[in-house]
């Protein structure tokens, strides 16, 4: 291969840019592989982050406030999970769609590299996957998986969160971030794997 090939292959890795979606139901060590990525280099897109909780998150979890804000409101309009088919086409959801879409755009204009987690995330994959591409950004997602009753304790625990609405909660999530990502663009991280062996599950 020539040099100018390879240097063509080179320039094109580094001008790519990515959307890391960090995946997985709440309690599964999110908030933990969020903070990691982004000491790892990658920008959490703003400053304007969920305040953390004393008892439950007290070093913080990193969450884009922006982003839940459009998150929340896609969930007044969508109002069950998992939403509709096709609904990330629905006029109902056109402002949503708009308001993601420039903000990635923004975003993107001067940067390379942005993770973002939010628990609400798992209910819009493929609108999320649809305005990357829309913005010519690659998405690179990381799923979080915990043994349910792992998850159920640690909600009872952090929030008192009544057992079968913990469960059902970690069902949805954890099967739509499975259903909804594509396999060649994503990593699958145990909580065991983050905590037990920090180092080389980051690697």
């Amino acid at each position: 291969m020539s040099q100018s090939l390879w240097q063509r292959l080179f320039n094109h890795r580094q001008q790519t840019k990515q959307a890391v979606l960090i995946l997985g139901s709440g309690r599964s060590g999110t908030s933990v592989m969020t903070k990691c990525v982004n000491l790892m280099g990658i920008s959490l897109g703003t400053d304007n982050l969920l305040a953390p909780s004393k008892r439950i998150n007290p070093k913080g979890y990193f969450e884009n406030k922006d982003v839940i804000n459009i998150h929340k409101s896609l969930g007044s309009r969508i109002r069950y999970r998992p939403a509709f088919k096709g609904y990330y086409d629905s006029p109902k959801i056109k402002k949503d769609r708009a308001a993601l879409t420039t903000y990635l755009r923004n975003f993107f204009e001067n940067e390379q590299y942005l993770a973002i987690k939010d628990p609400r995330m798992n209910d819009y994959i493929e609108l999320w996957q649809r305005v990357l591409a829309d913005v010519e950004v690659q998405p690179a997602e990381i799923v979080l998986l915990r043994n349910p009753m792992d998850v159920v304790n640690s909600n009872e625990r952090a929030w008192h969160r009544d057992t079968t609405l913990a469960m059902r909660q970690w069902q949805v999530r954890t099967l739509l971030s499975l259903r909804d990502t594509d396999c060649e663009h994503r990593i699958l991280v145990t909580y065991e794997d983050l905590f037990g062996q920090t180092l080389t599950t980051l690697k």
